[in-house]
């Protein structure tokens, strides 16, 4: 019984490191995607900043020919809020996984919580059966063997000191020998 039941809490301990294991593996995979959407916008940084540069190097080209060039300022103009569309969007796009990665921390934090309180709830509890068990054994095993050992004992010796051939004096003594044996004889 005692082994059935270290043997689940062997397999729940397990399941819960593997669990363990594999929201840490997922959590690894999610940090690699955010630092990877975070180089790219590092690397698009400085595109942007050079396309916003070219853009006003244009417009301060473009204030002399307003008249003239009025559809060129449009198109550039197009060009470069559609790169901080694009940049406003990857940066929202990391803010929402960055929010989605604290919660999932979170939610996993509060699961192996729950798993390790439930654990060692299991721990204590089977700690206190076997030591119920054992107290039971003692009680209702072991104290009843002792007591027909020793009726048995005391049986013996008085089975033996009734049948045995050894004189009365010597019966009532202690020594172990036989008294023939502890009578000395003189030639």
């Amino acid at each position: 019984m005692t082994d059935n039941l270290l043997g689940w809490i062997a397999a729940a301990v397990v399941i819960g490191a593997i669990a363990l294991a594999a929201q840490a593996v997922a959590l690894l995979f999610l940090q690699r995607s955010v630092r990877q959407m975070q180089e790219r916008l590092v690397a698009l940084t400085p595109r942007v900043e050079n396309a916003l540069a070219r853009v006003e190097t244009t417009l301060a080209g473009a204030e002399k020919a307003v008249a003239e060039s009025r559809v060129d300022i449009k198109v550039v103009t197009a060009k470069a809020s559609e790169l901080l569309d694009m940049a406003n969007a990857q940066m929202a796009t990391v803010d929402a996984r960055v929010a989605k990665l604290d919660r999932f921390i979170d939610d996993t934090t509060e699961r192996a919580k729950v798993q390790v309180d439930r654990v060692e709830s299991l721990v204590d509890e089977t700690v206190g059966r076997a030591r119920h068990t054992v107290g039971f054994l003692n009680d209702t095993v072991t104290r009843p063997i002792r007591e027909v050992n020793a009726v048995s004992s005391g049986l013996r010796a008085a089975i033996g000191a009734l049948f045995s051939r050894r004189p009365a004096t010597a019966r009532t003594g202690h020594s172990d020998q036989p008294a023939e044996e502890t009578v000395t004889h003189s030639s």
